[in-house]
């Protein structure tokens, strides 16, 4: 409300007859008929304007009829009222106000207006706004002091009501994460609460950009036109509001989403523009949550391949939709399967888990999940999901179990395709690694043969006959070896199908460990590393296992190998060999620099090298993994102590000859029936109709007639494998051996010649060896002729179709002399005695008439 203007000068001119005391207030004329005193009465009246007055010289103020009933008192009682009952009615905290006013006032300084709280008649607070103006008698003498009073109570009220509601609104905003902006298009000025500067990440002191730079920094880029274009006409518009949903990219790097609320004003040619700010990031992800969850009700209901059924667990009443039946390709009936039928479906293996995964789930309150497979009406099977859940009634008894049924048998095929490929590629792989591994393995005993062979041929005058008879010995053995290990590279190969061919007779280890180490000698000097036995005397060592020598031996060359690989130079590797309680116990001690917990679980794991693939040591980490295996299915053990900085000892168990009831020698196959093996694999046709029965190898026994010495044909193309065969055979004076070089050749002279026995390489340079016995077989003057197959193919499927095919018996090379002797023996007898002077040994006829 405006104030309205300061009193006149003359004092005496304010008012109605009678108000503030004027002398001349009795001669007033009534209102409105004339007088200024009348017509100023009236708009005081009608304005609602309180009129005061206190004389300089005197301690009472006097009230106009207006200015009392804004106090409660009575409009027509005492005008005049003492100060000191005023300052009584003044609220405290405001006297000192008023005593400043009234000194600036008489000291004639300007008086800005002032609002008072006094106590109303019935106790409230009144808020009384007042201004004063100072009246003189003449320059230098004050009179009196004037004022004007306007009750602004109820403006007061209602602006602390608006500030209330104000205060309110900013709490409710800020409890429900509200975030309020303005700005002024004129000024280019924005303002924003504490919860918009929480909401971008910014401090409270810093200032808010301008509307158009708050769109470029924030706003997604994809967003930002379509806001700026709607914010633009809407401030043109200059009224209306605005709602939509905006996605805001903090400095972070988040993305939130928002719903806005934008509004604008227009007042006295100002435009003022609102907005609010909501995050609403949550509710967005969990509608797309529950948009996906209804977009999967929809496709169950639009049939995308998934059957729903609900069991009522009071009355066991099943529900199956249309899906259900599809799945296990039924024909739809007017009630579902019974559970006796239902089990009928399930695939036998699968039975037994679904009923437990129920039963669990049952027990323990939970949701089940589970897949198996249905067997269909035409033998077909297919893989199902399950998904079911308990329902509860209001006190909270279970009432009924709902789950959906879906096909995964694709996704079932696609990972077993996946796995199979996995296994495939590991397989290479494993294949790669014991490759490489095995040619490792191969190098050890060609080192010894290669070496001592070198030896012997660059000291040939110097050697003695002892030396070259031990040098000779060790060749032998290590040329042995080579061919346990070929023979290896073939029973290991034979793992995946669970085969591992063993013969366990009693071995001395004294002398096996003495006819062994000679053979590493070479790698323990290229290493600075000194190997011995523990006691030294060879005699001392003690044990005498049940083992597979060859395996035996091919376990201690890995260990030693090892100790010696992995040890320091100048280190030390120590052989002990003792009986404990039945077992034979050979200890291979190193200093090397030991093993850690973590080393030793992982020691035997196959290709493992236990990180020492960057040393200078080859090897492909499988060396160990074959050795356990060997040992445990020679009935033992073996197991590894280690020290870090002091060195390992692997330990081996193994039992003892005799104490556990062993008394001769034992056939294993790993993980199967026992089958026979022979030092080297000699495969024999049983009766194949091809050869005349004989003895029980299949090959008849033929013996030699007087005077006429048996006859032999050997079919083979190597020219080297022929002459050591030839003068093997020739040990004996009753066999006579012919060769030939290669298959066609040999057609000609079996054909020619009337022999007892062939042997017969199967490959040749012409045509291979399975061809030759086919032409053998389909002519009758060779068809009754035995046929040994002699090869160097020791493939278990090659040897399987050559004794199919027809050969009597398959024998692989190299040939072992003392082998060869026997079966000569077993096929012609024993040989005849020597003549007093025997003839030069015949040299093999190739072609002969």
């Amino acid at each position: 409300m405006p104030i309205p203007p300061a009193p006149p000068e003359n004092p005496g001119d304010v008012g109605h007859p009678g108000d503030v005391g004027h002398p001349g207030a009795a001669d007033a004329g009534p209102p409105g008929v004339g007088g200024r005193g009348v017509d100023l009465a009236l708009i005081t009246e009608l304005a609602q304007i309180g009129i005061w007055r206190r004389q300089v010289n005197q301690n009472v103020i006097h009230f106009n009829r207006q200015a009392r009933l804004m106090l409660g008192l009575a409009a027509d009682g005492e005008r005049a009222m003492p100060l000191t009952e005023l300052r009584q009615l003044v609220h405290p905290d405001d006297l000192g106000a008023m005593a400043m006013a009234r000194d600036q006032v008489m000291a004639g300084q300007p008086v800005d207006d002032l609002v008072l709280r006094l106590r109303h008649a019935d106790g409230h607070w009144c808020h009384l706004l007042t201004r004063r103006v100072l009246l003189r008698e003449s320059p230098d003498t004050p009179a009196s002091v004037v004022g004007v009073v306007i009750d602004q109570t109820e403006q007061i009220a209602k602006s602390q009501r608006e500030l209330e509601q104000l205060r309110q609104l900013q709490l409710a905003t800020r409890a429900a994460g509200v975030a309020i902006w303005s700005y002024s298009p004129d000024t280019q000025a924005a303002q924003w609460n504490g919860h918009m500067h929480a909401l971008h990440g910014l401090p409270t002191d810093q200032p808010a950009p301008p509307l158009d730079n708050y769109i470029d920094r924030y706003f997604h880029p994809d967003d930002r036109q379509a806001a700026r274009d709607g914010l633009w006409a809407l401030i043109r518009s200059g009224h209306g509001l605005v709602r939509s949903q905006q996605r805001l990219v903090l400095a972070d790097g988040r993305t939130l989403h928002v719903e806005t609320r934008t509004a604008v004003t227009r007042h006295e040619g100002c435009t003022e523009v609102f907005g609010a700010i909501i995050d609403v990031t949550d509710r967005h992800v969990a509608q797309l949550r529950l948009r996906a969850a209804g977009e999967r009700a929809v496709l169950v209901s639009m049939g995308a391949g998934i059957g729903t059924w609900e069991t009522d667990l009071a009355t066991g009443e099943d529900l199956w939709d249309e899906q259900m039946w599809v799945l296990r390709d039924m024909t739809r009936r007017a009630k579902a399967p019974s559970p006796a039928e239902r089990v009928e479906m399930l695939h036998p293996d699968d039975r037994e888990p679904l009923r437990l995964e129920y039963e669990r789930a049952e027990a323990e309150n939970r949701a089940t999940h589970i897949e198996f497979r249905v067997t269909l009406a035409d033998g077909r099977v297919r893989w199902l999901a399950s998904r079911s859940v308990r329902l509860f009634d209001s006190i909270g008894r279970p009432v009924r179990r709902i789950g959906i049924n879906w096909d995964v048998t694709v996704a079932k095929e696609r990972d077993a395709a996946a796995h199979d490929k996995l296994l495939a590629q590991r397989e290479s792989q494993a294949k790669s690694r014991f490759l490489a591994r095995m040619s490792h393995e191969l190098r050890t005993p060609l080192n010894a043969v290669l070496g001592y062979t070198q030896l012997m041929l660059s000291e040939d005058a110097r050697q003695t006959p002892e030396q070259r008879r031990q040098r000779l010995q060790h060749v032998q053995q290590a040329s042995e070896h080579l061919l346990v290990l070929m023979n290896d590279v073939l029973d290991l190969s034979g793992l995946e199908s669970g085969e591992l061919r063993l013969r366990l007779r009693p071995v001395p280890m004294a002398p096996l460990l003495q006819q062994t180490l000679p053979l590493l000698q070479p790698l323990a000097s290229e290493r600075q590393v000194s190997v011995r036995l523990h006691p030294q005397a060879g005699t001392s060592l003690a044990g005498t296992p049940m083992a597979d020598a060859t395996r035996l031996r091919q376990v201690v060359i890995n260990l030693v190998s090892n100790a010696i690989k992995y040890n320091r130079a100048g280190g030390r590797v120590t052989l002990s060999s003792v009986v404990e309680a039945g077992h034979t116990v050979l200890r291979v001690a190193d200093t090397g620099p030991g093993l850690s917990a973590a080393q030793q679980q992982q020691l035997f794991e196959p290709f493992n090298r236990l990180g020492a693939e960057g040393r200078d040591i080859q090897g492909s980490g499988i060396g160990l993994a074959i050795v356990k295996t060997l040992v445990e299915h020679m009935g033992g053990t073996l197991a590894v102590a280690s020290q870090l900085g002091v060195g390992s000892v692997f330990e081996l168990r193994l039992p003892e000859a005799g104490a556990h009831g062993d008394t001769g020698s034992a056939v294993m196959k790993a993980g199967s029936e026992a089958i026979k093996l022979t030092t080297r694999p000699i495969h024999t046709a049983k009766d194949n109709g091809s050869a005349p029965s004989g003895d029980a190898a299949g090959v008849p026994v033929l013996q030699p007639g007087p005077g006429a010495p048996r006859r032999l044909l050997y079919i083979e193309d190597n020219e080297v494998n022929t002459l050591l065969l030839c003068e093997m055979v020739a040990q004996r004076a009753d066999l006579h051996i012919d060769a030939a070089a290669d298959g066609r050749s040999g057609l000609t002279q079996a054909r020619a010649q009337c022999y007892d026995l062939i042997l017969l390489d199967m490959q040749l340079p012409d045509i291979d060896g399975l061809e030759v016995l086919a032409q053998l077989r389909a002519d009758p003057a060779t068809r009754a002729v035995p046929v040994i197959a002699l090869s160097a193919n020791a493939i278990a499927d090659d040897i399987h179709s050559a004794l199919a095919a027809g050969v009597s018996e398959y024998w692989t090379k190299p040939l072992d002399m003392d082998d060869l002797m026997a079966h000569l023996t077993r096929l012609f007898g024993p040989a005849p005695a020597p003549a007093p002077e025997s003839n030069p040994p015949p040299h093999p006829k190739e072609n002969a008439p």
